[in-house]
């Protein structure tokens, strides 16, 4: 083998897995563009995982917050106004942003639609680049949940919010293709998913929250079981779809059960079941909710300890599944 040959093959190459439709094709630079670098510092941010964790961190410490305040009572009941709004937007972006951990996962496993690139890149030969499945891509469903609440909600200056949210959806789309991960019909169809999903997991009562999660977790493992491409029991497999649903199965049960009790502290339990994520969010409907809650500075300390202890129970039960997700993936012995 001539010297020029042994260059060659040493040189990282890919070629297209599905076909040479535009929409299917490989577009993996090699070596890495400028705005790939670009988007893959933004998704770094924009992944579903990293949402999640950042959320659940943030839902975490408001109790805590509220424990440390040594306010009068009608500062209290302020802050426990504001307290219950952030909290239940932020719970109802945490289960936006578990469609990208549960939904895509079940997604994957119907449409069943390989990624875009066969490469070879460091002379071995040529293999499938990422996991086995693509459509739709799970980060650009992400990034349209992302980038569709800051153009739709603009929850700072609006022109400032659309041209962020957009920009958020255009790298990380660039990103997943230009890295290889993708194709540009799997991070289209995921952002235009994620745009859906946003406006209809807005309209919807709060009790279509919990009939999302179940209809997420059983159908999640009825379609990953009945494919029998797929290798579940695999050591050191991160690409591994059961440990994907796990994982995303514990922030689900978080915000499932967080949901619930932020139900169960308000009297009137039906007309918050009943009542849209955009409706609850409304600062008037609060107040209104839980005006009886807090007529007294007691029952204001007491539901303050409630919701710590609750939200502890919460983590280790989120934290126990991570670490079947874990288990599952690394060892296999579930």
């Amino acid at each position: 083998m001539t010297f020029l040959q042994e260059f060659s093959q040493s040189i990282p190459y890919c070629d297209n897995q599905i076909n040479n439709n535009f929409f299917n094709k490989c577009f993996k630079q090699v070596p890495t563009g400028g705005w790939t670098v670009l988007g893959e510092v933004v998704n770094s941010w924009m992944a579903p995982r990293t949402i999640s964790l950042t959320l659940t961190l943030l839902i975490f410490s408001l109790p805590m917050i509220l424990l440390g305040s040594r306010k009068k009572l009608v500062h209290s009941n302020q802050t426990i106004y504001r307290f219950f709004k952030m909290k239940f937007i932020i719970l109802n972006f945490l289960h936006r942003i578990c469609y990208g951990l549960t939904l895509d996962v079940m997604l994957l496993s119907i449409f069943r639609q390989n990624r875009p690139c066969n490469c070879d890149l460091n002379g071995s030969g040529k293999s499938q680049f990422g996991s086995i499945y693509g459509m739709p891509s799970g980060d650009a469903l992400t990034g349209g949940i992302v980038g569709i609440f800051l153009i739709d909600e603009k929850p700072f200056y609006p022109l400032y919010s659309r041209i962020l949210g957009g920009l958020i959806m255009f790298l990380v789309a660039i990103e997943r293709v230009g890295m290889g991960y993708h194709s540009v019909g799997q991070v289209t169809t995921g952002i235009v998913v994620g745009s859906l999903l946003h406006f209809y997991s807005k309209k919807t009562p709060q009790y279509i929250t919990f009939v999302d999660s179940f209809v997420q977790i059983v159908f999640g493992f009825v379609f990953l079981r009945i494919d029998k491409s797929l290798d579940h029991f695999k050591k050191n497999d991160s690409n591994n779809l059961y440990a994907w649903l796990i994982f995303g199965i514990a922030f689900v049960v978080f915000e499932s059960l967080n949901m619930f009790q932020n139900e169960n502290e308000n009297e009137n339990n039906n007309e918050i079941s009943e009542t849209s994520s955009q409706e609850i969010e409304n600062e008037t409907f609060i107040n209104e909710q839980n005006q009886l809650l807090l007529s007294d500075a007691k029952e204001i300390d007491t539901w303050k300890t409630g919701d710590y202890y609750w939200m502890l129970i919460t983590v280790f039960v989120q934290w126990f599944i991570v670490a079947i997700s874990i288990a599952w993936e690394q060892y296999a012995w579930i």
